[in-house]
Order: structure tokens, then C-alpha cells, then sequence
């Protein structure tokens, strides 16, 4: 470890991939918990579209893993939406399942 305070070039990058690679991690595991506790619960629905979710964010994360995602187009906040979107889904199943559950 060196105390030089000028940051190393690529280092970022590769600490921005990092993260969203724990990011999709943590929702496809969300997903599988999700999924398992509707079905728990008798919703199938639910069930079925966490799934879906889910695997799309495999394919998603194999896909930028392997450079066939689209480029950035000089928007720095390209890779935001598809992880942020992925995030809003799956709290808005989970509360569709919280309401679902306390319903009955």
C-alpha cells in the first residue's frame, strides 16, 4: 500500500464493475427469496415475475460481463438504469407480496 494520493488509472472502473456485480448478485438472490416465499404463500404470479426478473438480470449481468451490452453513448448514466430498475421492481413485488399476505 502506497500513501501517493493520485488515484491509479483503471482502478475506478474496475471498482464501478465490482459493485454492480454484487449489485445484481444481491437482487438475483433477492429474487430467488422473493420467489420462494410467494410461492410459500400462494402466489404464483408474484412467484413467476421474480423469476423472470431475476433471470433477466442474469442474462443482463452475463452479457456485460462478456462486452455484448450496448455502449455507453457518452452517458455516463447508462448502467444505472438497468440496475436501478431491477431494484425499484423487485421492492414493488415485495411489498405486492407483503400487502398480498396481509390481505388474507
Amino acid at each position: 500500500m502506497t500513501d501517493d494520493p493520485r488515484p491509479v488509472p483503471g482502478l475506478q472502473a474496475e471498482r464501478t464493475a465490482l459493485a454492480w456485480q454484487r449489485t445484481a448478485v444481491g437482487i438475483t438472490l433477492g429474487c430467488a427469496v422473493l420467489s420462494l416465499s410467494a410461492l410459500r404463500e400462494g402466489d404464483p404470479v408474484v412467484a413467476v415475475v421474480a423469476v423472470l426478473l431475476g433471470a433477466a438480470n442474469v442474462v443482463g449481468a452475463l452479457l456485460a460481463r462478456h462486452g455484448r451490452w450496448p455502449p455507453a453513448d457518452r452517458r455516463p448514466w447508462w448502467m444505472l438504469l438497468p440496475g436501478a430498475g431491477a431494484v425499484v421492481v423487485l421492492a414493488a413485488l415485495g411489498a405486492v407480496a407483503a400487502v398480498l399476505r396481509a390481505v388474507r
